[in-house]
């Protein structure tokens, strides 16, 4: 017969998952600074943006200001995704290597739930 799990057995059964919890949320955190950080930059931007181009006299000009703007949008924005990327994957890499030390260290923990091998 199996002994009786300890309220201890079951926190360190769901650690794990605690664990992966924890990552998922600073992960995300972080997506949300990026994106705040990026929504800020491009509202200050248009707004530069918006006052150069009323203070341009001829076409030739507003179109070189909008094209120098599109890039530096563009190469931001660039930046932030790759930002982002390196969140996710590092998130993804911590998750793996928890999960990856839980099985090797609970493995005969887990094995006490495993139903008895069946009698021939």
């Amino acid at each position: 017969m199996k002994e009786k799990q300890q309220p201890e057995d079951w926190q360190k059964l769901f650690q794990p998952l605690l664990d992966i919890t924890d990552i998922n949320t600073k992960a995300v955190q972080k997506f949300a600074e990026l994106q705040s950080n990026y929504l800020n930059y491009l509202f200050e931007a248009n707004i530069r943006q918006f006052k150069a181009l009323t203070e341009i006299k001829d076409v030739k000009s507003a179109v070189e200001q909008q094209l120098e703007f599109v890039k530096e949008v563009d190469t931001k924005w660039c930046d932030m995704a790759e930002q982002e990327i390196a969140t996710a994957r590092d998130a993804q890499q911590s998750i793996n290597d928890m999960l990856e030390k839980s099985y090797a260290n609970g493995s005969d923990f887990l094995e006490q739930f495993s139903p008895p091998p069946a009698a021939h």
